[in-house]
């Protein structure tokens, strides 16, 4: 999108790009993680002003862009944006662009809340979540509440006691039970380094192996087979 306005003293025209983001953009100011949504190229001596979801054109009463914070979004959904460049009495035309706002997903249990079997585009902070295991197409991760995801991605470039931080957009799932992130792959991560091995979770009661657990690592006290079922200490 390109403002155009002229100035008539000399009759030229000054140019002012205002490049977009994709359509699809993170921003969420309560968890410190913001995201232009609009990266203006400002013509030298030019300010923009925009709004936000408002049925009039911006004006000098209106927000002025600042390039080093951008534009904040922090309530998730679709959001218009509407911006004008100004100098002294030249405007240029005002651009609008729609965008779909993210709140990212911090908790697998958030995750696993939210996972149905209808495909969803999501965005989620991994904050130091660590790999437990890895499979062919198939990553096992958890979050610092041992709550886990399975990662399902071509190539995706993880390995066992991977720690990962970073916010993605990805798509989540629930797939025969599990709640599934497919499409992730380690390079989309602002870290992925080696460490620790994941604290197993304890467990002498089965019947608190719930789902949340999915991808962590467990141990079971007092198990025992019977036949061929694995039981604990009450039979379960």
């Amino acid at each position: 999108l390109i403002f155009l306005f002229k100035r008539f003293s000399k009759k030229e025209f000054i140019i002012c790009l205002l490049l977009f983001t994709s359509g699809i953009v993170i921003s969420n100011i309560n968890l410190e993680y913001a995201r232009e949504i609009g990266n203006l190229l400002e013509h030298k001596g030019a300010t923009i002003y925009y709004n936000i979801d408002s049925d009039s054109d911006p004006t000098l009463e209106s927000d002025s862009y600042n390039a080093g914070t951008g534009i904040v979004i922090n309530e998730g959904g679709e959001h218009t944006i509407k911006a004008i460049a100004i100098k002294g009495e030249d405007e240029s035309q005002v651009v609008s662009k729609t965008y779909t706002v993210l709140i990212p997903y911090t908790t697998a249990a958030a995750l696993q809340s939210a996972a149905t079997t209808t495909e969803t585009t999501v965005a989620v902070t991994f904050n130091d979540w660590i790999v437990t295991g890895v499979a062919g197409k198939n990553a096992y991760i958890v979050d610092g509440n041992n709550n886990g995801v399975l990662v399902f991605t071509d190539d995706h470039g993880f390995t066992d006691k991977d720690h990962v931080s970073g916010t993605v957009v990805t798509t989540l799932v629930k797939y025969n039970g599990s709640c599934e992130l497919k499409g992730v792959k380690a390079s989309d991560f602002t870290t992925v380094e080696q460490g620790a091995a994941a604290t197993p979770v304890e467990f002498t009661d089965f019947s608190q192996l719930t789902s949340a657990y999915q991808s962590a690592v467990v141990t079971l006290k007092n198990a025992k087979f019977n036949s061929s079922k694995l039981e604990d200490a009450n039979g379960v």
